[in-house]
């Protein structure tokens, strides 16, 4: 738009009427964006709020599997951490059960 503004664009004179009302902010990461994945999706939803854009069902579903895969990798990940996770969980209730044993 400077350019324009300027006198300096190769093939524009003046800034089209129908890009003034569409504000825009910027968002620089100094290093690479895979590392800012979180920020991104958080801008996205914000951005899809604001404008109240429809979400469909395929949308949200596509959303749930690119947070799955970013988070697990793939389903057999997935299943691993939750058979360590339920092993964790039932230790945990023998611990509290043996204690509450020892308390009574």
């Amino acid at each position: 738009m400077d350019e324009i503004e300027k006198g300096e664009h190769e093939h524009r004179t003046e800034i089209p009427d129908s890009w003034n009302p569409w504000p825009c902010q910027a968002y620089f990461f100094e290093d690479d964006v895979e590392n800012h994945w979180s920020e991104l999706l958080a801008i996205g939803n914000i951005e899809k709020e604001s404008i109240a854009l429809p979400v469909s069902f395929v949308d949200k579903f596509m959303k749930l599997r690119e947070l799955f895969v970013r988070e697990f990798g793939s389903a057999e990940n997935y299943r691993k951490l939750a058979n360590i996770s339920r092993q964790i969980t039932r230790k945990r209730h023998l611990l509290v059960r043996n204690y509450s044993d020892l308390a009574i």
